[in-house]
């Protein structure tokens, strides 16, 4: 049964989206997977998540990645999560100034924490 809410995992780490994807269908949500920010966009041509979750690996430059997508017409009210291998507080901070939502490590959720934190975004 759906619960209204969508997400867009970009990631080139297929396995690793479709666990965590898999968390999110399990609890309801319409879930897609891109495995590159060009195929990313070219789902959001045809869908409008109310979350996007970006694997900072598919990126060069993750805080003028962050403005692009943040400024894109049809997603202004959509989340985002940024999911990166690397804690840095220079990274963290670049990209929640460039207006990440949300800063996610990796290895350091399991799905059902990230699954939570997303839910708990959205909520506030």
């Amino acid at each position: 049964m759906s619960t209204g809410n969508s997400i867009l995992l970009i990631s080139a780490d297929a396995k690793l989206a479709e666990i965590y994807g898999r968390k999110f269908e399990n609890d309801g949500w319409d879930v897609e997977i891109a495995e590159s920010i060009v195929e990313g966009d070219r789902k959001l041509l045809k869908i409008r998540p109310n979350v996007i979750v970006l694997d900072a690996d598919c990126v060069v430059d993750l805080p003028l990645e962050i403005k692009r997508l943040k400024k894109m017409p049809t997603i202004l009210k959509t989340k985002l999560a940024i999911f990166s291998p690397f804690g840095e507080s220079k990274q963290i901070a670049d990209s929640i100034n460039a207006g990440a939502d949300l800063f996610l490590i990796k290895g350091h959720f399991t799905p059902v924490e990230m699954f939570q934190k997303i839910k708990k975004m959205l909520e506030a």
